[in-house]
């Protein structure tokens, strides 16, 4: 009986690490609609629902630790089901169901993924990421050179979200139209973290610098500050100052030379990228969060509701915005959520701490400026906690017999030889 088990088990988890593989490669192409409003990474992650509902039907058990994170969304959740039943937000319940429909997604995949070695989830990861670059330069390179996608971003004069936008257009001119694609406001951030998620992931998975881990670095790194998405080039380099604290520094040379010359194209391409660093006086926000603090005063403990927006728009800050809707309850919550992000974040600069705690600076920072009340965080957000948690929690209770240096949270260059 013990052999088919294996096997079941087998093939269950090739299926969590191919859903994984297709996830992460869909991500530069999430903004798509392909069916029904939904991208090709919102059809994976729902995917993922039915198969592992089967398994913990079939195996009688979920195979799923919580932790933390989940503490605190069953709690911020539970807090705008009942904002919802006593003061009714119409936006509200789809705000709701969106981010309950990721959670459980997130649920799920964690679900698939229980007891799949570490390594192989680097690997999957690496190999993801992999195909996700170079579909994406494939579909760039196809739309420029058959003067499809009409890009200007190369002009001094480029708006931010040019190198983004007109490629997603020309890919919907060939078979689709513009209804099925998300804003350029939403894509110009989008996908400025999703390739910032993607360099996170090479800095933490690659075994060794190679020419390939480099390449695909640099191309990383160039798209996260080509579309100069403020919160994406911090998270890229943030990440790497993290995590340059616990890696030999030969190692730290070769990446710091790797990611400053992607900064330095993606500043030639895009010359207003570090200009956008000084107009945060005259950012939109600031007038939003000025008038969330008015309308905070109004209601302080009890809030205005889940959903409720300023204008037409929700508080792009889920502190400030959490307060706004659900009152003092809210806050601490918020509160509380954004500082667990910071300190796994934070901690992965200790050799003792999984390395893959930098990728939690990817909703750090997503739920500080951006709009998270759809879906909490977003779908970027959703699976750099998803590939956090299955690389964190297996590693901690993996002991390893080589010291902290060599453990399965460290980084690869801090195991190297000795004697060098």
């Amino acid at each position: 009986m013990h052999p088919p088990a294996r096997s079941a088990s087998a093939v269950e988890a090739r299926l969590g690490v191919g859903l994984l593989v297709c996830l992460i490669a869909s991500l530069p192409f999430w903004p798509l609609r392909v069916f029904q409003g939904l991208g090709a990474s919102h059809l994976i992650l729902a995917a993922a629902i039915p198969i592992a509902l089967t398994r913990i039907v079939v195996r009688k058990r979920v195979g799923y630790r919580t932790g933390s994170i989940d503490l605190f969304l069953v709690l911020y959740l539970g807090l705008a089901v009942g904002s919802l039943i006593l003061n009714p937000v119409g936006l509200g319940f789809s705000a709701l169901t969106k981010s309950l429909s990721y959670w459980t997604a997130f649920l799920c995949m964690g679900v698939l993924l229980h007891g799949v070695p570490p390594e192989v989830i680097r690997r999957s990861c690496l190999v993801g990421v992999s195909l996700g670059v170079v579909l994406f330069l494939a579909a760039a390179t196809f739309l420029i050179t058959s003067g499809r996608a009409g890009l200007d971003s190369l002009s001094p004069n480029s708006i931010y979200w040019d190198l983004t936008f007109p490629v997603y257009r020309g890919l919907l001119t060939t078979a689709g139209s513009l209804e099925d694609v998300s804003s350029a406001d939403v894509m110009r951030s989008a996908v400025g973290e999703v390739f910032a998620l993607y360099g996170l992931i090479i800095l933490i998975a690659a075994r060794r610098v190679t020419l390939w881990s480099a390449a695909l670095l640099v191309v990383a790194a160039l798209f996260a500050w080509a579309v100069a998405s403020r919160r994406a080039g911090l998270a890229l380099l943030l990440g790497f100052g993290l995590l340059s604290i616990r890696w030999r520094r030969r190692a730290v040379g070769v990446q710091l030379l790797t990611l400053l010359g992607a900064l330095a194209m993606a500043a030639a391409v895009v010359p207003s990228y570090l200009g956008r660093f000084g107009d945060l006086g005259s950012n939109q926000r600031v007038t939003q969060f000025g008038a969330a603090i008015a309308r905070i005063a109004e209601s302080p403990f009890i809030g205005h509701g889940f959903g409720s927006r300023i204008g037409d728009q929700y508080v792009h800050n889920i502190i400030l915005g959490s307060w706004y809707m659900l009152g003092v309850v809210g806050l601490v919550l918020a509160t509380g959520l954004v500082l667990f992000l910071l300190v796994h974040a934070v901690r992965a600069s200790d050799r003792r701490s999984p390395e893959a705690g930098v990728l939690l600076l990817i909703p750090f920072l997503g739920v500080l400026v951006g709009s998270t009340v759809e879906g909490t965080f977003t779908i970027v957000g959703w699976v750099s906690i998803l590939v956090w948690s299955v690389l964190a929690r297996p590693t901690r209770s993996a002991p390893s017999e080589s010291g902290p240096a060599e453990s399965a949270g460290s980084h690869p260059h801090l195991a190297s030889r000795r004697s060098s």
